[in-house]
């Protein structure tokens, strides 16, 4: 998890950024396909959205997921990165899951003065 505050921060910018188009890219026989959504931003407002990394190399896969929020003034985010292990198929995280943390963590740690 990360934050920041002050200003000048774009929200469209995150905006165009979580609409773009899924890409795929093959890295020395590993494919990885990211995903862009925009998601609720909870009561704060704003723009919020997530990206899912999805790589799959052989018979195994592993999912990763960031989710963002922005306003003018505040810029925040949280990143689940599995623990790599090539025992078993990691799936289940992603925009579905990690944003309502995000929403939480969100509701939690921004405060209006």
């Amino acid at each position: 998890m990360a934050g920041h505050n002050g200003n000048g921060f774009d929200p469209a910018k995150l905006t165009a950024a979580q609409t773009a188009p899924p890409s795929f890219q093959d890295i020395n026989g590993t494919r990885f396909t990211n995903n862009h959504v925009t998601i609720d931003p909870g009561d704060h407002g704003g723009t919020a959205g997530c990206t899912s990394t999805l790589g799959q190399s052989g018979a195994m896969a592993a999912e990763s997921t960031a989710c963002m929020w922005m306003t003018t003034t505040t810029f925040g985010g949280i990143t689940y990165l599995p623990k790599p292990d090539l025992q078993q198929m990691v799936f289940g995280t992603g925009p579905e899951t990690l944003g309502p943390i995000m929403r939480d963590i969100r509701a939690q740690v921004e405060h209006r003065r």
